[in-house]
């Protein structure tokens, strides 16, 4: 008598199909909300570095005083980097990329302290990274040559600040 082969059962395939699935998510997903910090940033005007600094706001459920990015570099760095107008400046994140970025424009004094009294907000702008980098460009000196940018980075309920103040020189 021949012995009948049975079919591999399709729900077989499906329970394993689902399990990996499931176990890609769950690992895929750890790294977004279980990170210790955020992420670093490196950047460059035109391939020369630029300084910068985080701000902490909400991490793993964890809320930070608040802080100005801008004090915080005053303290931290002491003096605005340099670049000139005109030049792209590029932002690569060694972290996973945040769901949400925005990118604010402020006129400053040197020091990071505001020009008029009250920080004047210049421009905001959304900010996309294609893979692990974007970039934007620096624009003409005019009355403020001191800028300061903010990028606000969300990735679901963790979020953090990275500051940077620039000196932009005339092209």
């Amino acid at each position: 008598m021949e012995e009948r082969k049975r079919p591999f059962p399709t729900f077989v395939l499906w329970l394993l199909v689902f399990t990996i699935s499931l176990l890609f998510l769950m690992v895929r997903c750890s790294s977004d909300i279980f990170a210790k910090e955020p992420p670093t940033l490196s950047v460059a005007a035109d391939g020369a570095p630029l300084n910068w600094v985080m701000v902490r706001n909400v991490w793993n459920g964890e809320t930070s005083a608040p802080e100005d990015p801008f004090l915080l570099y005053g303290q931290k760095i002491e003096t605005p980097s340099h670049a000139a107008a005109g030049e792209t400046v590029t932002v690569t994140i060694g972290g996973d990329i945040p769901d949400k970025v925005v990118l604010e424009e402020y006129a400053l004094a040197p020091n990071g302290q505001s020009v008029y009294g009250e920080r004047q907000l210049l421009g905001e702008y959304p900010f996309y990274f294609n893979r692990k980098s974007g970039t934007f460009t620096l624009p003409e000196p005019g009355e403020h040559p001191v800028r300061g940018y903010v990028l606000r980075c969300f990735w679901g309920e963790n979020n953090c600040d990275y500051g940077m103040i620039v000196q932009i020189l005339p092209e």
